[in-house]
């Protein structure tokens, strides 16, 4: 590829301590069959050679960094996003997969369908450890939801932006020009992207595509009710964040999901 053609779509990966899973991942981005992009991989400085990990790959395409987010995770991504050069940015966590088409199919549909702020895909899941049933019956619902139009409406968003996986999001890189990047309040750590989501969707149409382009790993530390509880009283914060913005059918839901607003 020549070095003096921009990218199109630049990849952003975080990464911290998990090495084995990183270059599973590196890989299937590197196997896109749409070729014009970038990788920026920031690590959190990780007690392995990163680094010697990036460069054996011996792809030019391959930007490595390393930068201490003091804990939270939107530093990273934020910092990876402001290397970015590319018309589209595209996320994926250090430990998920994308099926070689993912790319490829997403730029055809940003390429196509300029209302939208961001473009979301199904997944797989791709840890046995994990009772699949939910999510099955999840997918299930969503598509007969979607059934006469991939094109999410606002107000609906806010129902199903839960199920968003990173690692299936590609945006336009103009988008965070006006709403901003992820929030770096600790307050909202674990749910920056549940704010991002939000504050899209609440500018813009969002595109659902339903082929399956992400093998999203769970851990079973994911499903905790700790972590669950924890989760839903960071999301109430987003939401009271953003409630002003919310129209009434929107202000119904968060009511309606407990959430405590001012």
């Amino acid at each position: 590829m020549s070095t003096s053609i921009a990218p199109k779509i630049s990849v952003i990966v975080i990464t911290y301590n998990r090495p084995e899973f990183l270059k599973e991942t590196i890989q299937s981005i590197l196997n896109q069959t749409f070729t014009n992009f970038e990788l920026i991989i920031v690590d959190n400085c990780s007690d392995y050679d990163f680094l010697a990990l990036a460069h054996d790959f011996n792809d030019i395409r391959i930007k490595a960094f390393q930068n201490q987010n003091g804990g939270i995770i939107a530093v990273n991504r934020n910092f990876g996003i402001l290397k970015a050069s590319g018309e589209y940015i595209a996320l994926c966590d250090d430990d998920d997969l994308w099926f070689p088409e993912k790319l490829e199919k997403q730029l055809y549909i940003m390429e196509n369908c300029h209302e939208i702020g961001f473009c979301c895909t199904a997944s797989l899941y791709i840890n046995q450890t994990i009772n699949r049933s939910f999510f099955r019956k999840f997918l299930s619902y969503l598509n007969f939801i979607l059934i006469s139009s991939n094109l999410i409406p606002g107000r609906y968003l806010l129902l199903l932006i839960t199920y968003i996986t990173n690692s299936s999001v590609m945006l336009r890189r103009s988008v965070l020009n006006v709403i901003g990047l992820l929030d770096e309040d600790p307050d909202f750590k674990a749910v920056e992207d549940y704010d991002l989501w939000l504050r899209i969707s609440l500018k813009y149409r969002v595109f659902y595509l339903k082929d399956k382009l992400v093998n999203y790993r769970l851990h079973s530390h994911q499903i905790s009710g700790a972590d669950q509880h924890s989760l839903k009283r960071k999301k109430s914060k987003v939401l009271a964040k953003n409630f002003n913005q919310l129209n009434n059918f929107q202000r119904l839901i968060v009511r309606l999901s407990g959430a405590v607003v001012s």
